[in-house]
């Protein structure tokens, strides 16, 4: 992966669509991102510490399931980062050991009951753990029946790394470039129908993005406005997946974010959870 080249020819169709007075600005949005495919398998068939989308976890002995008010957590997936791409955590700057774990509230009374403005509104609906000693983990079941609603079938990943750049309506390009749909209209629409498009062509196979597209670290693939806190950084995202049985409201996808200069030290103890869909 040459980071220097790759750079060059994006910020070279950066100033081909017209946008060269933010070229300064946009070079910090440009990422490498690890995306992953899944391909079923049962829990069996994948190793303990595997990097898996569904399943049972592999945690320590005895260690405590987490929940969400009475709502016990559903297992989304673990990253094993001694298997990613050295020169994508090199450009982050994070270790390349240890196991990350994400957990979410996705039980449907949770997130579409009465009162699910509550859910919404709280960033303690997911959790996001570090386990820097492979050895001690062991496969561990999920304290609840396995409902397809909120236990996910277990898939193994092929890893692609993807360049990715931030989608038109995000706080990147709104806040840190200071375009929109309603401000500076003309260099927005260069943004979104001229730059995007040339960078779609050139580096993501089309018809991928009609496939889930689950992504560890980089830019979120945004659905809706895709506002973020602009002190936070995308950790994981985890599409709607029928390998997987996921379906985030209506085909959308959950996003975990998280401090990119804490998870150099591995601490996620701030990492939460957002949903879009469509």
């Amino acid at each position: 992966m040459n980071v220097n080249a790759t750079k060059e020819h994006i910020l070279r169709l950066f100033r081909e669509a017209g946008l060269e007075e933010y070229e300064k600005e946009f070079e910090q949005y440009i990422t490498p991102s690890i995306r992953m495919e899944t391909m079923q398998a049962s829990d069996e068939e994948i190793m303990v510490g595997e990097t898996k989308i569904g399943g049972n976890p592999d945690l320590p002995p005895d260690y405590t399931w987490p929940r969400w008010k009475t709502y016990p957590m559903s297992f989304i997936a673990q990253i094993n980062l001694a298997s990613l791409s050295k020169e994508v955590l090199q450009h982050y700057d994070i270790p390349s050991k240890g196991i990350l774990s994400f957990f979410y509230t996705a039980h449907p009374d949770a997130m579409y009951g009465n009162k699910c403005e509550l859910f919404y509104r709280s960033k303690d609906t997911a959790k996001v753990f570090y386990f820097d000693d492979q050895q001690t983990l062991t496969r561990t079941a999920a304290p609840f029946e396995q409902h397809e609603e909120f236990w996910f079938k277990p898939c193994k990943v092929k890893y692609i790394v993807d360049w990715t750049i931030p989608g038109s309506e995000t706080y990147e390009i709104s806040k840190g470039l200071g375009m929109g749909w309603n401000h500076n209209r003309e260099v927005f629409d260069k943004y979104c129908f001229v730059f995007q498009y040339r960078f779609i062509d050139e580096f993501h196979n089309r018809s991928q993005w009609h496939e889930p597209i689950h992504r560890f670290l980089g830019n979120h693939d945004a659905i809706q406005s895709g506002y973020v806190d602009g002190d936070h950084n995308l950790l994981l995202q985890i599409d709607s997946d029928n390998l997987v049985g996921t379906m985030w409201g209506d085909t959308g996808r959950i996003y975990f974010f998280g401090c990119i200069e804490k998870l150099k030290q591995m601490n996620v103890a701030d990492a939460y959870a957002v949903m879009e869909c469509t």
